[in-house]
């Protein structure tokens, strides 16, 4: 019951929804894990289909200068999406949970990695790009299934990676300047004010 002068409803009707959404899913996993892994990839072409989208330049808008976003979702959701789909990705790629073997699959996902990062880079967002850095060294550092190897493989990948990335997104981004401003001049974007 949340009905104030900026939300007129009675009833939530998105927060049920969802709340319904997650007994069912939670109900089906104990029967069956599939159900929670197939939620994941479809989660991750969705929204690879907005990143194709984006790369395409349909539903484009731009937010607070130049910080893009798709179908005007908010830009820091926006991110977080992609965020949580890249680790679902990389998941994908060293857990090998769907047996997929060959370069043709690793080219694949590097395609919709490249994608997807540059969709995380154009969002502007500071958190859900430190969600991304963190989740992958926490999925590096904690993953049991993992050889010694695979984790060797994957931090060397992740200089190449980051080397660039710094060249091709991030020299002249939005999100550097917006990292830097936080961390310099304690720039929070308005979220140290408590209306």
């Amino acid at each position: 019951l949340n009905k104030t002068a900026r939300y007129a409803s009675f009833f939530d009707l998105p927060l049920f929804i969802n709340l319904l959404l997650f007994i069912v899913i939670t109900n089906l996993s104990n029967k069956n894990l599939q159900v929670i892994r197939k939620g994941m990839y479809i989660f991750m072409i969705s929204t690879f289909l907005l990143a194709l989208l984006y790369a395409l330049g349909f539903g484009i808008s731009v937010v607070n200068g130049l910080r893009y976003t798709i179908f005007n979702i908010n830009a820091n959701e926006l991110g977080v999406k992609v965020s949580i789909s890249l680790i679902i990705i990389f998941s994908i790629l060293f857990e090998n949970h769907l047996n997929v073997k060959g370069w043709i699959s690793s080219f694949f996902a590097l395609i919709l990695i490249a994608f997807l990062f540059k969709l995380l880079i154009a969002t502007g967002s500071r958190t859900a790009f430190i969600a991304f850095m963190l989740s992958l060294l926490f999925f590096i550092y904690f993953n049991q299934s993992m050889s010694k190897f695979n984790k060797n493989v994957l931090k060397f990948f992740m200089v190449i990676f980051s080397f660039f990335a710094w060249v091709l997104f991030f020299k002249n981004s939005l999100i550097v300047q917006r990292l830097y401003d936080s961390l310099y001049h304690g720039d929070l974007s308005s979220r140290d004010y408590i209306c």
